[in-house]
């Protein structure tokens, strides 16, 4: 039987990293942040404690790099497919409200994502590592809010789109909460979310077509 090209040492690295996240989000979302150690994700993983070490410095890097893994990836999809969502406002904003419908659909990251920030919060350097990561994907959203506002690029169209994109998110965090909390069902969260967009871009558009935010 022909055998497969042998890995390159960064090849075999990415790889076992990759086996590391995989094990690391069946547990992180069985036991929750607090509730995991290093030792059962090496358990799950079948590799020793000092292996794991060798890829992530801590608990906390682990679960940062299986964050971004995750809502990465679903962010990154979710921006393409708004950004293809063509220029009508109400498209936009149905498909807005269907990514949301995916990217809330397990409670367990939620809770994740909570339990993490809170525990890392008065640790600067991995504080810091996620506020980067939270920057990324807040440009990533407010740039197709941008795009679907038409909006220039003056100093009071600026300050508009950032209480918008405020406002749409703040109200986002809110409804994920809720949501997770089983106060409120995902459908009509989802609505929620798809009312509150569609209030904050319509105060962005001009009363008239002459007429913009700067005059």
């Amino acid at each position: 039987m022909k055998r497969g090209k042998p890995l390159t040492r960064e090849e075999s690295r990415a790889h076992t990293r990759e086996l590391v996240l995989e094990a690391a989000e069946e547990v992180f979302l069985a036991n929750g942040f607090l509730g995991t150690t290093v030792a059962q994700i090496a358990a799950n993983a079948a590799r020793t404690t000092g292996s794991i070490y060798s890829h992530f410095s801590s608990k906390e890097a682990l679960c940062q790099a299986l964050l971004e893994r995750h809502y990465g990836r679903l962010f990154a999809e979710a921006s393409e497919l708004l950004a293809r969502s063509g220029d009508d406002l109400d498209a936009k904003i149905e498909m807005l409200a269907q990514q949301w419908r995916i990217l809330t659909a397990n409670d367990a990251y939620t809770i994740l994502v909570i339990e993490y920030a809170v525990a890392v919060r008065r640790d600067p350097e991995q504080y810091a590592q996620l506020t980067a990561f939270w920057e990324l994907l807040r440009g990533m959203l407010r740039t197709v809010i941008a795009d679907a506002s038409g909006l220039g690029t003056s100093d009071a169209e600026t300050a508009a789109l950032d209480a918008a994109f405020n406002g749409i998110v703040s109200s986002a965090i809110g409804l994920a909460a809720t949501q997770t909390a089983t106060m409120m069902d995902a459908e009509t969260a989802a609505t929620s979310l798809a009312e509150t967009t569609r209030i904050w871009m319509n105060r962005l558009q001009p009363t008239n077509p002459t007429e913009t935010l700067g005059g």
